[in-house]
């Protein structure tokens, strides 16, 4: 067998009579241990999960935020065109709408001969993909006016 400096060279096998024993506990610390980290994942899994689902959400708002804004300039540009109808400009805002999933949403025209304003109002209860829990209760309502000339 050949020794260097106290440590045992590759390729033999146990200089020390007990360098293979087990060590007395060792096996206990390690399940122990193992119950540890069950633990800590229980508190941190549902901490880690909520985050990324109120990301989720808060994305899905914002997204909703901006299309009832595009949905009402395009609805007031097409009021615009001298023939539209109210009709017709809630189609336009009501299909840009659908496009995103938002439902449930109340469109308000009014026109004079000099402007026409679109006004979108809706609940985040009704837009929820998760659940109305960081948006309950809360609305959005976006308008829009523009000049005929």
């Amino acid at each position: 067998m050949r020794r260097i400096k106290g440590i045992v060279a590759w390729g033999t096998h146990h200089a020390r009579s007990n360098w293979a024993a087990p060590i007395a506990g060792a096996e206990s610390r390690r399940t122990r241990r193992r119950g540890v980290t069950a633990v800590e994942f229980a508190v941190a899994a549902p901490i880690a999960l909520g985050l990324v689902f109120f990301s989720f959400e808060f994305g899905r708002m914002n997204m909703v935020r901006h299309t009832i804004q595009d949905a009402a300039y395009e609805a007031a540009r097409r009021g615009l065109v001298a023939t539209a109808t109210e009709t017709e400009i809630k189609a336009v805002a009501t299909s840009i709408m659908n496009a995103s999933g938002i439902r449930n949403a109340t469109t308000t025209v009014a026109q004079t001969n000099d402007d026409v304003s679109v006004t979108i109002s809706l609940n985040c209860n009704d837009q929820s993909w998760i659940g109305p829990l960081a948006f309950q209760g809360k609305s959005f309502s976006r308008s829009i006016t523009l000049a005929k000339k």
